[in-house]
């Protein structure tokens, strides 16, 4: 995803939960917030979200996500489906919203949500097969926010600006595992471009997601890897050059 269609997203979940409003429900409707994990390097925060409801609803506190209602996860897809889990089942929650992209696709795959739920962080829907019917998901309580471009566009756009012949794409190995459909995407990619894309997995350390870097990779992809905190990542990019 984009810094573009980061900030969309965070519009479009302020749009959906304004949207979620009804004149029935005459207290605050209370957003719980699942995440992947905890870290303190957030992409789209509960705050944020904040700011844009009140540009939406104005000052009047129609929607409130209470710092308790947070959920997260352990950077496992056991454990982000752990913490939609609590959320689902907590009955001061009125209205889930997913930031990250585990618990996003764990709710996008459950065939029946107990309550709403706002996926607002999505990697490529047709690649992580998510329920699409005419534009939305045409599944009861569940809508997702994603600008369809997928990764295809975001590879050939680096192509295009460096040429690279054998590209190393650095990949939350969670993701990985949850969503096997990216080594064939990747062979898809790299086969489309006509060069090489080798997928090397980021687990909890840095150094040595690095050091499984080819040799003869002459480009590096870096995906999000959310799990890694604020001071890993100036001595993963020093480490880079």
């Amino acid at each position: 995803m984009t810094w573009s269609s980061l900030k969309s997203s965070l519009a479009c979940a302020a749009l959906a939960l304004a949207g979620a409003i009804s004149s029935a429900h005459a207290a605050p409707l209370r957003v719980g917030i699942v995440t992947d994990g905890r870290n303190d390097r957030e992409i789209l925060s509960p705050a944020s979200i904040e700011q844009q409801i009140e540009q939406v609803t104005g000052k009047d506190p129609q929607v409130v996500l209470p710092a308790d209602k947070r959920f997260a996860g352990d950077w496992s897809v056991a454990g982000a489906d752990a913490a939609l889990d609590r959320a689902l089942s907590d009955k001061d929650v009125d209205v889930i919203v997913t930031l990250g992209i585990l618990a996003s696709q764990q709710a996008a795959h459950r065939e029946k949500l107990t309550k709403p739920v706002i996926a607002a962080l999505v990697i490529d829907p047709q690649l992580q097969r998510y329920p699409l019917a005419k534009g939305v998901s045409g599944r009861s309580n569940f809508t997702y926010i994603a600008d369809f471009q997928g990764l295809r566009a975001n590879v050939e756009a680096f192509h295009h600006a460096v040429g690279f012949k054998h590209l190393a794409a650095l990949v939350d190995e969670s993701l990985l595992r949850s969503i096997p459909e990216i080594a064939a995407k990747a062979d898809a990619l790299a086969a489309s471009v006509s060069v090489r894309i080798s997928l090397v997995a980021a687990g909890s350390n840095p150094q040595a997601a690095l050091a499984a870097i080819p040799a003869d990779a002459d480009a590096v992809y870096v995906t999000g890897l959310m799990h890694f905190n604020e001071p890993q990542l100036p001595r993963s990019s020093g480490a880079n050059g």
